[in-house]
């Protein structure tokens, strides 16, 4: 009988995105980018822009996170934002020259790299394959995802027990007394009453 995570379409996803990008990874970060820069500049590469909301969608995080983002990558240098003009409460994100200099050399290492992945397969088969996963990005409870998926999130670790547990009072502070001063400190407090 097979195991559930065998089976499991969530964790079969997670899995296959971990082989394929963890060699990519390496090459990413050698550059100094994260894997949600990678993945914002590789969506623009090819897009006349689009607006954060757009974008958070594309790159599958949350827009406040993306928000902070992009003003990052503004800074240095990597995309341009601009008002909408067909709506100038919304923002515009495209590509800089810079950006497309730097991103360019990856995007031809993530062919390269699924060529050789797809090497052995039939031409219609891949094509079927990458149809399957378009089609399965399109239902509605993938397009209500907020979160990335695992292999994709950039969450920050949870927080350990001793992060979250509430400092507990003494008996003392509890009960409205002051603590009793450490021999040090009270030697320290007679010294300078005697000056």
């Amino acid at each position: 009988m097979a195991r559930f995570i065998d089976e499991y379409l969530s964790y079969l996803l997670a899995r296959a995105n971990h082989a394929v990008y963890m060699e990519l990874d390496a090459e990413v970060r050698a550059v100094g980018l994260t894997s949600l820069e990678w993945r914002v500049l590789a969506t623009l590469s090819d897009s006349p822009g689009c607006t954060i909301g757009e974008l958070a969608a594309e790159v599958v995080t949350k827009q406040p996170t993306l928000t902070k983002l992009v003003q990052r990558m503004r800074e240095a240098g990597w995309v341009q934002v601009a008002d909408d003009t067909a709506d100038n409460r919304r923002t515009q994100v495209s590509i800089s020259s810079v950006g497309t200099t730097l991103v360019r050399p990856l995007l031809k290492r993530a062919r390269d790299q699924e060529a050789a992945l797809f090497s052995a397969w039939p031409t219609a088969q891949v094509t079927e394959f990458k149809a399957m996963l378009k089609r399965l990005r399109e239902t509605p409870a993938a397009t209500t995802i907020e979160a990335p998926a695992a292999g994709l999130s950039e969450s920050p670790a949870p927080p350990t027990r001793a992060s979250v547990a509430p400092k507990r009072k003494s008996p003392e502070k509890r009960a409205g007394k002051r603590p009793p001063k450490s021999a040090a400190s009270a030697t320290k407090t007679q010294h300078q009453s005697q000056n």
